[in-house]
């Protein structure tokens, strides 16, 4: 049996690009892809979600063990002339200051995806890069993830419009947004953001709408105000983020001026309404009996 080990580092949008990407050479050249998201060894403005992967999602029909104490024995199992690249311990990993992780024999993580390696286990450090919407196609959500998304589901209505507002780490110029609301004949918004100001904004230039928002905002954030190194529990951070791109799929409209991978993200899936339904199917969570049929008519005005 030969392995891809990989530690996807980033927000959600990029830990789960890395894992579609190194899914999809473990298929190709027929290996089994470790995933590793527990961040351990990561200096502290890296680590972002210290999740055991298989606690939240499982890939029945994909060659992928996400459990990190199965992991952790698989990669005892092996010595290091079987390795590349060769690594004394899986937790001794080092910036080198412009981007880039080295093992401390000063080798680059960052493999070859399109290259085709002897050793038994090859080993890869990234963030981000590209779009894993198919892999929504693939994953189940764990009872404990689901229960906690359709916690959020249950308390919305069926007809809906989300702005999805990214303004901590990365700005953008959101108040526009409130002149599409207002003239929008649909009574709720849901809120997708990470920054509680603009849930204010909104509540109070659009006095006439249901505003929504779950995320949970703690009281001690990071350097930037973003929730990615927030000290929230790792379900509520994580439920949170998978929650907003589940609802946002969903929603009648979406809005949104932000940048980055998470709203290039929840536009693909709002587009591609299906891949969600289908994905809440088989994760056993039921809303409420909507679907997508439910949503012809749908706008992404997201652009």
């Amino acid at each position: 049996m030969k392995y891809l080990y990989v530690r996807p580092l980033g927000g959600l949008n990029d830990e789960l690009s890395v894992i579609y990407r190194c899914i999809n050479y473990c298929l190709q050249f027929n290996r089994t892809l470790l995933i590793d998201t527990t961040q351990r060894g990561f200096p502290p403005e890296q680590c972002f979600y210290k999740i055991n992967f298989s606690d939240y999602f499982s890939t029945p029909n994909l060659p992928v063990i996400g459990n990190i104490h199965s992991i952790e024995s698989i990669l005892k199992s092996y010595p290091a002339d079987r390795q590349y690249p060769k690594m004394k311990d899986y937790t001794d990993i080092y910036h080198n200051g412009t981007g880039g992780w080295f093992t401390d024999e000063n080798t680059s993580l960052a493999i070859n995806l399109i290259r085709n390696y002897n050793e038994d286990i090859i080993s890869f450090v990234g963030c981000g890069g590209g779009n894993p919407g198919d892999l929504f196609n693939h994953i189940h959500f764990t009872p404990i993830l689901s229960q906690y998304v359709q916690s959020k589901l249950h308390q919305l209505p069926d007809e809906y419009i989300c702005i999805q507002v990214r303004n901590t780490d990365i700005k953008c110029d959101y108040k526009p947004l409130q002149e599409i609301l207002i003239a929008s004949e649909v009574k709720t918004v849901y809120v997708a953001t990470d920054d509680k100001k603009v849930v204010k904004y909104i509540e109070k230039s659009c006095p006439s709408k249901n505003i929504i928002c779950f995320t949970s905002f703690p009281e001690n954030l990071g350097p930037d105000g973003d929730l990615h190194r927030s000290d929230l529990p790792q379900l509520v951070k994580l439920g949170d983020a998978v929650s907003d791109l589940v609802i946002a799929a969903k929603s009648k409209e979406l809005h949104s001026k932000s940048g980055g991978g998470f709203i290039r993200l929840c536009r693909f899936l709002h587009r591609n309404n299906h891949i969600v339904v289908s994905l809440l199917r088989r994760s056993g969570i039921r809303d409420g009996g909507r679907d997508d049929i439910a949503y012809k008519g749908r706008r992404d005005l997201s652009k």
